[in-house]
């Protein structure tokens, strides 16, 4: 029921108070209290609109409560709320599966932690400062293998082993509060780019043999990062490297993935 107690208010927060004709001080800063309590519900769900449905919402706001207790709002800009929300739950939650109560669904420790890095992952790439897309030149073409590529900010990459990127896409926009059904576990890990363009948030499926690659560009020049791919390529997948490297790269660059060389 949210309610507050009035009794813990100071005397300092009352005296900006003013009583009316039927509400005393208290009971005024009480409405506001508990108001306030739903809005930072509300924006909590906005932000994690994955989890949010797979705990039903009654289960989620036990999380966000419990998350906000420990860790209260201390700015005016409530977008901030959601900082921090899905490694508190990564260390939070100790139980295998997770169970919400009275009538809430029970699920795997690690579908709603993955569940809580994927609605992360879309604030992260939403509110990453756009960056002009890398074109190129002459130059840089020629001196490409010794330089090391500059991943954009936009893009992130999302290993998920349940299908949450497509449940996340089904159920977002709508306003229901009951818990969906957590959808069987996939066969193999299959990895996401998730990157920013002009109409929104994209989302590309990767090879294992392109997410190894952008993972290497992180940290390695480009002729580097293809020696050690090569490397650990099969002898049977090594023949066609050359070729699939260059497709994947000119389809990178026409995305957006980079944002320059260093």
């Amino acid at each position: 029921m949210l309610i507050a107690d009035k009794a813990s208010y100071s005397e300092a927060a009352l005296a900006d108070i003013l009583p009316s004709a039927r509400l005393s001080s208290a009971e005024r800063l009480g409405i506001y209290h508990r108001q306030y309590w739903m809005r930072l519900f509300r924006v909590l769900q906005e932000q994690y609109p994955l989890v949010t449905r797979l705990c039903g919402a009654w289960g989620f706001n036990q999380h966000a409560m419990r998350f906000l207790d420990a860790d209260p709002p201390r700015e005016r800009d409530l977008g901030k709320v959601a900082e921090g929300f899905d490694g508190f739950l990564a260390a939070s939650l100790h139980d295998d599966p997770v169970k919400h109560w009275p009538t809430g669904p029970s699920l795997p420790r690690a579908a709603l932690i993955e569940a809580a890095r994927l609605d992360k992952t879309f604030r992260c790439v939403f509110l990453a400062p756009q960056q002009p897309v890398f074109q190129p030149t002459f130059e840089d073409q020629a001196a490409l293998l010794e330089r090391r590529l500059h991943l954009s900010p936009t893009l992130v990459c999302f290993g998920q082993h349940w299908p949450l990127l497509q449940l996340r896409r089904d159920i977002l926009g709508s306003k229901e509060e009951y818990a969906v059904p957590l959808p069987a576990p996939l066969s193999e890990l299959q990895v996401w780019a998730l990157h920013q363009t002009p109409r929104g948030i994209a989302h590309v499926l990767l090879s294992q043999e392109n997410a190894r690659l952008l993972e290497l560009l992180k940290d390695h020049t480009v002729a580097d990062a293809l020696s050690i791919l090569e490397v650990e390529c099969s002898s049977g997948a090594r023949s066609g490297l050359p070729e699939r490297v260059e497709r994947f790269f000119r389809s990178a660059v026409q995305a957006g993935f980079f944002s320059g060389l260093r």
